[in-house]
């Protein structure tokens, strides 16, 4: 048989091959801090001599009347004793003495209160209360019933392993989804556990499929660390044969959120040189514009048509872009994460000179003045019309440089990304009675993989 395990109910099943799969055997334990040098004495249930320490967390969740557990690395074995429980160190705190080179793990333990009959078993971490009590007949029954490891037996499927799932590591993008096998080997009466960091609780927003997977939604930081796939085989043999490291990063842009979270548009977190670097940032990210690529956009305060007059010498009207939520450090960094970046620049003028004598530029964000305008990138002292040869005059190479009594526009996009985006606006010649301009910035736009 198989079952969705859930931990977001924080409920870890064991289904047996027999009648035990019933509400009342779902467990549940939860593992407080370990206590380095010391183990619980004279109460221990079973041992075990384990190749892995995590393997013990296992042996106690299966066992129905451990309460917590001693490990100790054996002197030159390279394995590591395991000794399971009946007590802890809240029922028996004078049983918790040093010893050296072990270590003591207690749960959260419901039945130190004694909520059970003098002769009834409590045993911890079942039902909705936290512990269920046994009578001496179901005592009997249980224990003669209580799995060793090598009675657990499950029918599994064997899953063609993924590329990623020999890799000891895995980055996912806060948001995605993602499925992780466990290469379970194709033989019987196999037991297979997940952890996370050693703990059998795994975070909420993973679940545990058919045993066999590890099912991630909406990956966030929560979920980072180490996860590993534990099979015990019917000959009490455990295997580790999965180990990850999962690392969690926002998406650098929208393209990738694109590629690997939604393709809803919307407002999004990215972090494009990556989680050591600089701040994280908000964008919205337009999945429609671009054949749906998935495109970064950014705005910024200077959007709107805005008056330009009064204003004679070169550059004295100065406008500063404000960039919102992003320093233009961090919009440098989207340029480079990203393919292609465009901004659109546009200037209408009557009787106002552009760049004829110096007289308007933009600044790059590196703060170089820039004398080209949208739809002529990197051709000096000139606009889209000069490149197409039709502009108002045809010995200038913009509209506005005709400098007459006409309202005449230039415009069209900047599209060399690496001085992008826009970081002032600079305008002159609009002192007289009939000179003057509007000029309009579009937001930053970006787009593709790098």
């Amino acid at each position: 048989m198989s079952k969705l395990l859930s931990v977001l109910e924080l409920c870890i099943c064991v289904i047996y091959s027999w009648t035990w799969a019933q509400a009342d055997n779902c467990r549940i334990l939860k593992y407080k801090p370990v206590v380095q040098g010391y183990s619980l004495q004279g109460h221990v249930l079973k041992s075990f001599e384990l190749k892995r320490e995590i393997d013990c967390t296992a042996r106690c969740f299966v066992e129905h009347n451990c309460m917590s557990f001693n490990t100790g690395l054996l002197d030159g074995s390279g394995t590591y004793l395991c000794e399971l429980s009946d007590s802890d160190h809240e029922m028996h705190s004078e049983a918790l003495k040093p010893k050296y080179g072990f270590t003591y793990h207690a749960t959260e333990n419901a039945c130190i209160k004694n909520p059970c009959s003098p002769n009834a078993l409590c045993q911890n971490g079942f039902t909705d209360e936290g512990y269920r009590c046994l009578s001496n007949r179901a005592n009997s029954q249980a224990l003669e019933a209580t799995p060793q490891m090598s009675s657990i037996a499950s029918t599994f499927t064997v899953v063609p392993v993924p590329d990623f799932i020999n890799q000891t590591s895995l980055s996912l993008y806060v948001g995605q989804n993602k499925d992780i096998f466990c290469p379970v080997p194709a033989r019987g009466n196999s037991s297979v556990f997940w952890m996370h960091q050693n703990s059998l609780v795994l975070p909420d927003g993973i679940l545990i499929e058919g045993s066999l997977v590890l099912k991630i939604t909406s990956a966030n930081f929560n979920h980072s660390g180490n996860y590993t796939c534990v099979v015990e085989n019917v000959n009490d043999q455990s295997d580790t044969v999965l180990l990850l490291t999962l690392h969690i990063t926002y998406p650098d842009t929208c393209s990738r959120v694109r590629a690997n979270i939604s393709d809803v548009s919307g407002d999004y977190v990215i972090d494009p040189d990556g989680s050591q670097g600089k701040d994280p940032f908000g964008v919205y990210c337009n999945m429609t514009d671009k054949g749906g690529v998935g495109v970064t956009v950014v705005s910024h305060d200077s959007e709107n048509r805005t008056h330009v007059n009064g204003c004679k010498q070169s550059g004295c009207y100065s406008r500063n872009i404000s960039y919102l939520g992003a320093s233009l450090s961090q919009l440098s960094d989207l340029t480079e994460a990203s393919s292609y970046c465009e901004q659109f620049i546009s200037y209408e003028c009557h009787g106002a000179k552009l760049f004829k004598r110096d007289k308007s530029w933009w600044v790059s964000r590196d703060g170089v003045r820039m004398k080209y305008w949208g739809g002529a990138t990197n051709k000096d002292g000139y606009c889209a019309c000069g490149v197409a040869g039709n502009c108002a005059r045809s010995d200038s190479g913009c509209n506005c440089d005709a400098d007459d009594a006409v309202w005449r526009e230039d415009s069209g996009f900047l599209t060399h990304k690496t001085h992008l985006p826009v970081s002032q606006l600079r305008f002159g010649d609009t002192d007289a009675r009939k000179e003057e301009g509007y000029h309009i910035l579009g937001k930053l736009i970006c787009y593709g993989i790098t």
